[in-house]
């Protein structure tokens, strides 16, 4: 239940909910360690984790060239989150404990969701310059509050077969959720999701995802777009083409090291658009452009190892639970390109459990 109170602290997304998140992930680790007697993993989890904490460590330098120290730091101190998470997951998981560790994020995202759709309905949304009328609580945007959704329904197709009224109580959550997010980018995550979950299903289940995949994305897609053509944003991207372009010229301007963490909000302020709406941003909406303009190929590539770990595992990956766990990664990866999931530590911890129950899936051993 970790992963719901971040959540319920608006996702994580401020420095003293991280902090004592990043407190409570590391006693579950050393909990987990105690509990266990000793941490046998395997070659991509320990690749993992030494990618995540120097990447942390590259974080944090970066403030020896940043012009603000206070900056990487934050971003620092969101990356010991993260160490602290997977570390937690990957020590506590065995390849027999998987089904249920995933159905424990399942049922931290269900009341997640069960929470922000309750009051959205039956207290109004709270008044929102930004977020307008969408359900965004009580992540705080309500595009991190569709992927997180998105994650859910991928997690609950998963158990469809084994704990069917289960799973169809969850989607009674979770779909709605996803609907009044308006999230186009989570819609897209979603089908990109399925389709990998279905890929690795058996082949009466996988033809199942696969078709309500097209029905429900596209349904949901078509509303999504339908229900936001009056934003202004200008395109089905919105202001994004803006962002990653503003973010290459910051690499290009510092094309060794980066910018330095943190550093793009402050670029954006000094290089403004003509877009007055678009003045306050503070990321680049895409992981990967953003990281690579703030810590440079080194800080891209440890990002990439990172997250491409248990996409090198997955061949190796052996349990029922990983169609469903690899679903929910890949959904993460497509909405990571064009948001900013980094910063919500409720969504990435969600992804990182997932990646990392891949990851124990493809141990030698069976512990």
């Amino acid at each position: 239940m970790s992963l719901a109170a971040i959540a319920m602290a608006n996702g994580g997304y401020f420095e003293g909910t991280q902090r004592a998140s990043a407190l409570a992930l590391a006693s579950l680790a050393g909990l987990a360690l105690l509990v266990r007697g000793q941490a046998r993993l395997g070659v991509h989890e320990r690749v993992t984790l030494a990618a995540l904490v120097l990447l942390l460590a590259w974080t944090a330098l970066s403030a020896l060239w940043s012009s603000s120290t206070t900056e990487p730091l934050h971003e620092a101190e969101r990356a010991l989150v993260y160490v602290a998470g997977l570390a937690a997951a990957v020590i506590a998981s065995s390849r027999s404990s998987l089904p249920a560790l995933l159905a424990g994020a399942l049922a931290a995202i269900v009341l997640v969701c069960a929470y922000g759709l309750g009051s959205y309905l039956l207290a109004g949304n709270p008044a929102n310059a930004e977020q307008h009328s969408l359900l965004y609580q009580p992540l705080g945007y309500a595009n991190a509050v569709g992927i997180l959704a998105a994650m859910g329904v991928v997690l609950a197709l998963g158990i469809l077969g084994r704990a069917r009224w289960r799973a169809v109580g969850a989607l009674a959550v979770l779909v709605p959720a996803l609907v009044l997010t308006s999230s186009r980018g989570a819609w897209v995550a979603l089908g990109a999701g399925l389709a990998a979950a279905a890929a690795l299903a058996r082949p009466r289940r996988g033809r199942l995802i696969v078709g309500g995949a097209v029905l429900v994305v596209g349904a949901g897609l078509a509303v999504s777009i339908l229900s936001s053509a009056g934003d202004g944003a200008g395109s089905w991207l919105g202001r994004r083409p803006g962002y990653w372009r503003a973010a290459l010229n910051e690499y290009r301007a510092h094309p060794a090291l980066g910018d330095g963490a943190g550093a793009f909000g402050r670029y954006w302020l000094q290089h403004p658009s003509a877009d007055p709406g678009a003045q306050g941003t503070q990321d680049a909406h895409s992981l990967y452009i953003e990281t690579l303009a703030e810590l440079g190929p080194v800080g891209l590539v440890l990002l990439l190892i990172v997250l491409g770990a248990p996409l090198a595992a997955l061949p190796r990956a052996r349990s029922p639970a990983v169609p469903a766990a690899i679903g929910v990664y890949v959904a993460y990866l497509v909405h990571a390109g064009v948001d900013w999931d980094w910063e919500m530590p409720a969504v990435t911890l969600a992804a990182l459990l997932c990646g990392a129950a891949v990851l124990a899936a493809s141990r030698r051993e069976s512990l």
